[in-house]
Protein backbone atom coordinates (compact mmCIF):
# COMPACT_ATOMS: atom_id res chain seq x y z
CA UNK A 1 0.00 0.00 0.00
CA UNK A 2 1.68 3.23 -1.39
CA UNK A 3 0.23 6.89 -0.42
CA UNK A 4 -1.21 8.38 -3.31
CA UNK A 5 -0.06 12.02 -2.89
CA UNK A 6 0.80 14.60 -0.32
CA UNK A 7 -0.55 17.93 0.51
CA UNK A 8 2.70 19.22 2.14
CA UNK A 9 1.90 22.92 3.12
CA UNK A 10 2.41 25.75 3.49
CA UNK A 11 1.11 26.38 7.05
CA UNK A 12 -2.08 28.51 7.25
CA UNK A 13 -2.67 28.45 3.61
CA UNK A 14 -5.92 26.32 3.98
CA UNK A 15 -4.55 22.71 3.63
CA UNK A 16 -6.82 21.72 6.34
CA UNK A 17 -10.18 22.51 4.44
CA UNK A 18 -8.57 20.56 1.82
CA UNK A 19 -7.77 18.25 3.57
CA UNK A 20 -11.37 17.56 4.69
CA UNK A 21 -12.96 18.07 1.35
CA UNK A 22 -10.94 15.24 -0.11
CA UNK A 23 -12.09 13.37 2.71
CA UNK A 24 -15.16 13.35 1.99
CA UNK A 25 -14.77 12.22 -1.70
CA UNK A 26 -16.24 9.08 -2.00
CA UNK A 27 -12.82 8.04 -4.14
CA UNK A 28 -10.47 9.38 -1.92
CA UNK A 29 -9.11 7.98 1.14
CA UNK A 30 -7.58 10.97 3.34
CA UNK A 31 -5.75 9.57 6.97
CA UNK A 32 -8.17 10.46 9.70
CA UNK A 33 -5.30 12.12 10.97
CA UNK A 34 -4.10 14.98 9.74
CA UNK A 35 -0.76 16.19 10.82
CA UNK A 36 0.93 12.65 10.81
CA UNK A 37 4.40 13.90 10.17
CA UNK A 38 5.95 10.80 9.77
CA UNK A 39 8.46 11.80 6.51
CA UNK A 40 9.55 14.90 9.07
CA UNK A 41 9.51 12.95 12.85
CA UNK A 42 12.71 12.91 13.11
CA UNK A 43 13.56 16.48 12.10
CA UNK A 44 10.45 17.55 14.57
CA UNK A 45 11.22 15.39 17.63
CA UNK A 46 15.37 16.08 16.97
CA UNK A 47 14.72 20.10 16.88
CA UNK A 48 12.10 20.31 19.86
CA UNK A 49 9.60 21.71 18.08
CA UNK A 50 6.32 22.57 20.28
CA UNK A 51 4.07 21.22 17.32
CA UNK A 52 5.19 17.74 18.70
CA UNK A 53 1.62 16.14 19.50
CA UNK A 54 1.03 14.24 16.85
CA UNK A 55 3.89 12.64 15.46
CA UNK A 56 4.35 9.28 14.10
CA UNK A 57 7.80 7.83 13.78
CA UNK A 58 7.21 4.21 13.22
CA UNK A 59 6.76 2.73 9.61
CA UNK A 60 4.18 0.33 10.94
CA UNK A 61 1.75 3.06 12.60
CA UNK A 62 1.55 5.21 9.92
CA UNK A 63 0.55 2.30 7.20
CA UNK A 64 -1.90 1.58 10.07
CA UNK A 65 -3.38 4.94 9.34
CA UNK A 66 -4.35 3.92 5.89
CA UNK A 67 -5.87 0.53 6.93
CA UNK A 68 -9.37 1.31 5.77
CA UNK A 69 -8.19 2.70 2.52
CA UNK A 70 -9.20 -0.65 0.26
CA UNK A 71 -11.85 0.35 -1.27
CA UNK A 72 -10.93 3.62 -2.56
CA UNK A 73 -9.31 4.86 -5.85
CA UNK A 74 -6.82 7.25 -4.37
CA UNK A 75 -4.86 7.71 -0.78
CA UNK A 76 -3.71 10.68 0.31
CA UNK A 77 -2.41 12.33 3.55
CA UNK A 78 -1.69 16.15 4.61
CA UNK A 79 1.15 17.12 6.95
CA UNK A 80 2.46 20.93 6.49
CA UNK A 81 5.33 19.96 7.95
CA UNK A 82 6.46 18.30 5.08
CA UNK A 83 6.92 21.38 3.24
CA UNK A 84 10.21 23.05 5.50
CA UNK A 85 11.95 20.45 6.60
CA UNK A 86 15.05 19.23 4.00
CA UNK A 87 15.30 15.94 4.01
CA UNK A 88 11.39 15.15 3.90
CA UNK A 89 11.00 15.23 0.25
CA UNK A 90 13.70 12.53 -0.06
CA UNK A 91 11.98 10.31 2.28
CA UNK A 92 8.55 11.20 0.81
CA UNK A 93 10.12 10.20 -3.33
CA UNK A 94 11.45 6.93 -1.72
CA UNK A 95 8.32 5.64 -0.55
CA UNK A 96 6.37 6.23 -3.19
CA UNK A 97 8.56 8.20 -6.42
CA UNK A 98 4.98 8.74 -8.39
CA UNK A 99 3.47 10.40 -5.40
CA UNK A 100 1.63 13.48 -6.44
CA UNK A 101 2.19 16.38 -4.66
CA UNK A 102 0.18 19.34 -3.53
CA UNK A 103 1.52 22.69 -1.82
CA UNK A 104 -0.57 25.71 -1.25
CA UNK A 105 1.30 28.75 -0.75
CA UNK A 106 0.47 32.36 1.36
CA UNK A 107 1.35 35.26 1.11
CA UNK A 108 4.23 35.25 3.56
CA UNK A 109 2.94 37.98 5.89
CA UNK A 110 -0.30 37.07 5.94
CA UNK A 111 0.80 33.37 6.42
CA UNK A 112 3.16 34.59 9.12
CA UNK A 113 0.85 36.66 11.06
CA UNK A 114 -1.60 33.71 10.88
CA UNK A 115 0.78 31.33 12.15
CA UNK A 116 1.49 34.19 15.00
CA UNK A 117 -1.97 34.38 16.25
CA UNK A 118 -2.53 30.08 16.10
CA UNK A 119 0.81 30.12 18.34
CA UNK A 120 -0.62 33.15 20.67
CA UNK A 121 -4.11 31.28 20.77
CA UNK A 122 -2.07 27.87 21.97
CA UNK A 123 0.59 29.40 24.44
CA UNK A 124 3.83 29.03 22.16
CA UNK A 125 4.24 32.79 22.78
CA UNK A 126 4.23 35.51 25.05
CA UNK A 127 5.95 37.68 22.57
CA UNK A 128 4.46 40.39 20.38
CA UNK A 129 4.48 39.86 16.36
CA UNK A 130 7.39 42.28 15.61
CA UNK A 131 9.75 41.11 18.20
CA UNK A 132 9.32 37.29 17.06
CA UNK A 133 9.96 38.29 13.25
CA UNK A 134 13.08 40.66 13.81
CA UNK A 135 14.04 37.31 15.68
CA UNK A 136 14.61 39.91 19.02
CA UNK A 137 12.22 38.22 21.83
CA UNK A 138 13.87 36.48 24.66
CA UNK A 139 11.45 33.40 24.84
CA UNK A 140 13.56 30.73 25.35
CA UNK A 141 12.02 29.21 21.89
CA UNK A 142 13.04 31.90 20.33
CA UNK A 143 14.61 30.47 17.20
CA UNK A 144 11.64 27.75 16.57
CA UNK A 145 9.05 30.62 17.00
CA UNK A 146 11.39 32.54 13.95
CA UNK A 147 11.08 29.33 12.28
CA UNK A 148 7.81 28.73 12.01
CA UNK A 149 6.95 32.49 11.23
CA UNK A 150 9.66 33.89 9.13
CA UNK A 151 11.78 30.78 7.91
CA UNK A 152 8.71 28.20 7.07
CA UNK A 153 7.56 31.37 4.71
CA UNK A 154 10.28 31.56 2.20
CA UNK A 155 9.25 28.97 -0.37
CA UNK A 156 11.77 28.75 -2.73
CA UNK A 157 14.49 26.43 -1.57
CA UNK A 158 11.42 23.89 -0.35
CA UNK A 159 9.57 23.84 -3.62
CA UNK A 160 12.74 23.52 -5.38
CA UNK A 161 13.15 20.39 -3.32
CA UNK A 162 9.84 19.05 -4.37
CA UNK A 163 10.21 20.08 -8.03
CA UNK A 164 13.63 18.60 -8.22
CA UNK A 165 12.39 15.36 -7.31
CA UNK A 166 8.36 14.72 -8.17
CA UNK A 167 8.77 17.22 -11.21
CA UNK A 168 5.17 17.38 -13.37
CA UNK A 169 3.95 15.90 -9.90
CA UNK A 170 4.03 18.68 -8.26
CA UNK A 171 0.65 21.13 -8.04
CA UNK A 172 1.50 24.89 -7.00
CA UNK A 173 -1.72 26.79 -5.35
CA UNK A 174 -2.24 30.04 -4.34
CA UNK A 175 -3.86 30.22 -1.33
CA UNK A 176 -5.91 32.88 -2.83
CA UNK A 177 -7.05 30.68 -5.45
CA UNK A 178 -9.04 28.61 -2.46
CA UNK A 179 -10.60 31.74 -1.13
CA UNK A 180 -12.13 33.10 -4.32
Amino acid sequence: MKVDFFIVGAPKARTTSIHEYLKNHVQVFMSEQKEINFFSSKAILNQGLYYKNKICSELTRYLSFFSESVNFKIIGESSVSYLFYKNTAEKIHQFNPNAKILIILRNPIERAFSHYLMDKRLGHTKSDFNSIIRNENKEKNQDLLFQQHVLVGKYYDQIKRYVNLFGNNVLLMQYSELTS
